[in-house]
This record gives C-alpha cells, structure tokens and sequence, in this order.
C-alpha cells in the first residue's frame, strides 16, 4: 500500500484498529474483569507488532529522506548568503576605514573590577579575534595592524601562565606602536609580579600613557623602568595607601624626557616631599585631588613650563580647623580650575578665600571656580589676587559658572579685568529657607545693562575685550535687553561674538522667554555677527 501524499510503503490498512474495537479495549480494562479469551488479544499482539515494524522501518526513511533535504537546504542557504556577502556595501570599505572601526572593538575602557577569566578575555581582545575569523582580509587586518594592539589592561589576580602567554602576544603584535597601559598592582599576586615585571621592562620604552593603581610598598618594582620611559608623556597614579616620605625616593618618572601630563589620585593625606620624584620644569598639565594639607600649593609653585594647567579636584573645607597654611606662594601657571564638592561648598569658600590670599599668579590666562552652589563668594580676596598677579593685562577666561555670586559682587570682580575676553556665569538653583524654596538670578535686566557698552559710558563699561559670554539661566530678562548687551559687544570689538546659553534652569520654567530670546537674536545670527548655542539644562 502506497501513501497518497508521499508514496512511501505503509502496512495494510487492515493492521490498524477499528474505532469499536479500540473502545471495547478501554472498557474492559476499565472494568477490571478476567479474559474470557486469551487467545484472541495474543493474536492480535503478533500481527499488529509485524505492522508496527513496517512503520518504523518507513520512519526511518523518512527522517532520513528529511534529513538529506535539510542538508540540502542550508547547504543552498549558505550559497545565497555568500551571494549577498559578495555585493555587500561593506566589502566596498576601505582597509583605513575598516580599521577604524575595529579600532573601537579593540580598546575598551578596562573595569578595575573584572574577574581573572574577564581580565584575560579582555586583554587577549576576545571580540577582536572573533571578528578576525570573518574572512582572510579582516584576518590580516585585525593581526598586522599595531595600532589595534596598542591598548593594554592588566587587572586581575593571576598573572601566570596563559596571562603572561597572552600578555606577551598582544605586545609582540604592537610591534613598535605607542601604548596606552593600564596596570593595577593592588591584586596581582606577588610571586606573578617579578615575571610580569620581566616582560613590561622589554616593552615600557613604547608607553605613551600609563595609569597605574599600585600600593606604595610596591613603588619600587618601578624602578626597573628607570632611564626607559622615553615616549611616556601623560601618566595617571593612583595611591590606595600612604606612608609619610615613603615615595620620595622613587625617580623613575624623573627622567622620563616627554612627560608632560601627570593626574593624582591619593585617598589620604600627603605632602609634596611624599610625592615620587617629577620632572617639573616639562610638565603642563598636572591633576590632583585636596587631601587636606594644603600639599598642592607647593605643586603650583613647582610648575613652572609655559602654559601649564593645573586643576585641584575636591577642595576641602577643613569644617573650621584648616592645617598650617605654608608661605604665600608665586606660581607661573597659565590655567587653574579648582572644583568643590557640594556637600562642602559653605565653608570651602571661605577657606577659599585664604588661599587666594596666599597666590600670586602672574601668568594666569584661564581661572575657573566650580562651586556647586556656593554662597560665599571672597570677593576681597579676588580683588587683592587679582591686583598683585595684575589680571588686568593677564586673565583671558573667567569661569564662574556655578558660583553663587551677587550682582556687586561680580561687578566689583570684573572692575579690573581689562583684558578678559571670556566670562561664565550662572542663576543659582533653587534653595530651601526656613522651609521655603528660594529662586535667586544673577542675569536679570540690571546685570545686563551694566555690562553692556555705550560710547558715552566706554571709560566705566567693564571687560571691554568681551568675545564670549557663557550662562546657565532662568531667562529672568527681557530678551530685548539680552540682545542689545550682545549687540553692543559686537559693536565694540567686531563680530563674530560667541554666546551659549544653557536653560530653562527650573524645570517647570516656560519655554516661552526661551523662544522670545532666539527670536530676538535672529537679525544678529542671520548677520553672521553672533554665533550662538542654545541647549537644555542638565
């Protein structure tokens, strides 16, 4: 007997039950009585096993028969996909560019909290291999392109065996490109280090940055790099310890001839005779964090190449018991940015007020102050810094933009800046007193008009070299008045004139004076007199 559908040979229809006799087996097995026949049920087990083969053995043809066309069909599948992989746009890329995109495979920001087995993963750049299996091209690219090799973690535990294996392939396929390093010391267990070490050593004289998180009792593992460090020119270190005087003798960063860029991160206090030995005179950009000692006046005091940064994160407040503050100091710094944390910005001020008290800054070009809210601007001390370090012919940029700052205030700050070029400033948010939200502005119609610029008031007008004005506001003005204060800047020193205006600052605030306030500048942007950004609050 044949199947209808398929043609494959069945049992005869006669082995299968019928309906009656398939119910008159159910009833006599739910009635529990004894066979009558025995005979008859014995007969129909031996023919219908016979048929029961006959199945099976066509089943299996047929799964087999299945089988051979699924083959078939993923085997056709693939030839069709190749076909569209052959016309894809992305073989029409070029090598550089294809690079390019690896590139942001290959360099991930290492966590300093990865497993031993993710830390592998990510320093053999799992995902970068995978891709390299795509096709011969992207092989080749992926292996004999350095540059993709040219960032490197080492975080973890174990640095033994097929760490090490792994760690000297990725540098080996770097060939003679500029690294970027990361190596945390804290985990790395001892016996793993001086074999570590060994390998780094032959390699460190192609470090371009380096950010190390190390213990100070393991500082002197460095000293193997000493008179290597030729390319290495910006360098983060992170202290998770300290002990006093302990880093004094470490100089292996001494001699490192392009260094030029040096973060600190130390959780305790420290002096700067505690700090490893640095090339001062090269370095133009130095970043650090307040321990509570005052440590970094004597680091601006240090930096003394042209143009050099400096920026103090986390000023403390000392909460009314500052330490001994050393002499007033003369520092040849170029830019300053100091930042407070919020939680201490009332009495930050105020000691605030103390350091400038102690700085001159002869050639300071950029300041900015973050205070995140502060209340108490030290505008004496201002006035006085800026008198002894003559910001009148020096200071470009003023960044005051989250100080709370009365309007006098900052009148009596810009009175002697004739040479600023660039002021930020901002409306405050909004403060609870005595149980009741308070909304202070700065920018409002009288600051505006004081700062703009009439031939008849030219002499008392302040910042006359005004070329951009940054704010953060509630756009408590009238838009007419912000606009003639842009226009009359313009007037005095040419167009173009550069304003970033960041707002509504309350959330519930209308975006309607923000709309009036673009509408009103239309003339001036249309002109090509004003360049302007206008972007949200955040």
């Amino acid at each position: 007997m044949l199947c209808a559908s398929c043609q494959c040979r069945l049992p005869p229809s006669d082995a299968l039950p019928t309906s009656i006799q398939t119910q008159e087996l159910r009833e006599f097995l739910r009635s529990h009585s004894i066979l009558a026949d025995p005979a008859r049920y014995e007969s129909e087990i031996a023919s219908s096993t016979t048929a029961l083969m006959h199945y099976d053995s066509e089943i299996q043809k047929l799964e087999g028969r299945i089988r051979t066309l699924k083959a078939d069909r993923q085997r056709l599948q693939g030839y069709i996909d190749g076909c569209r992989a052959a016309s894809a746009p992305i073989r029409l890329l070029a090598p550089e560019i294809l690079c390019e995109i690896f590139g942001y495979i290959a360099n991930p920001t290492p966590s300093t909290y990865i497993s031993s087995p993710e830390a592998l993963e990510t320093l053999a750049k799992q995902d970068l291999l995978q891709l390299s299996q795509v096709c011969t091209l992207w092989h080749d690219l992926i292996m004999g392109t350095p540059a993709l090799w040219s960032e490197i973690g080492i975080i973890g535990i174990d640095w033994s065996g097929e760490h090490l294996k792994v760690l000297k392939a990725c540098l080996e396929r770097g060939k003679h490109c500029l690294l970027t390093m990361t190596l945390d010391f804290l985990d790395i267990h001892p016996e793993h280090l001086q074999p570590l070490m060994e390998l780094l050593v032959q390699h460190c004289h192609r470090w371009l940055h380096l950010s190390l998180v190390i213990e100070p009792s393991r500082l002197g593992a460095l000293q193997a790099f000493k008179g290597r460090l030729h390319s290495l020119q910006e360098i983060s270190l992170s202290l998770h310890s300290w002990t006093e005087g302990g880093l004094a003798s470490i100089d292996v960063f001494e001699d490192a001839p392009r260094l030029t860029q040096v973060h600190l991160i130390f959780t305790t206090p420290l002096w700067i005779s505690d700090l490893p030995r640095l090339p001062w005179g090269q370095l133009c950009s130095f970043t650090c964090a307040d321990t509570g000692t005052y440590w970094f006046l004597d680091v601006m005091r240090n930096l003394s190449a042209p143009n050099a940064t400096f920026t103090l994160r986390n000023f403390h407040s000392y909460y009314g018991n500052p330490p001994h503050l050393p002499p007033p100091i003369t520092s040849q710094i170029s830019s300053f940015s100091l930042e407070m944390p919020f939680v201490a910005v009332q009495y930050s001020m105020q000691v605030l007020g103390t350091v400038l008290d102690h700085l001159t800054l002869p050639r300071l070009r950029q300041l900015s102050i973050d205070g995140q809210g502060g209340k108490i601007w030290p505008v004496d001390q201002f006035e006085s810094l800026s008198m002894r370090s003559s910001f009148h012919n020096t200071l470009h940029s003023l960044d005051l933009g989250r100080i709370h700052i009365a309007e006098d205030e900052l009148l009596r700050s810009l009175a002697s800046l004739a040479s600023l070029e660039s002021l930020a400033i901002a409306d405050q948010p909004a403060i609870s007193v005595n149980g009741k939200i308070k909304k202070i502005a700065l920018i409002t119609n009288s600051l505006l008009l004081r700062l703009t610029w009439t031939p008849s008031s030219s002499d008392m007008c302040p910042i006359p070299r005004l070329s951009r004005f940054r704010c953060i506001t509630r756009f408590w003005f009238n838009p007419r008045v912000y606009r003639d204060f842009l226009a009359s800047r313009i007037a005095l020193n040419g167009a173009p004139f550069e304003a970033s205006i960041r707002g509504p600052l309350d959330a519930d605030a209308s975006t309607k004076q923000e709309a009036a306030v673009m509408k009103s500048l239309q003339p001036l942007i249309i002109a090509g007199d004003l360049r302007i950004i206008l972007s949200p609050f955040c």
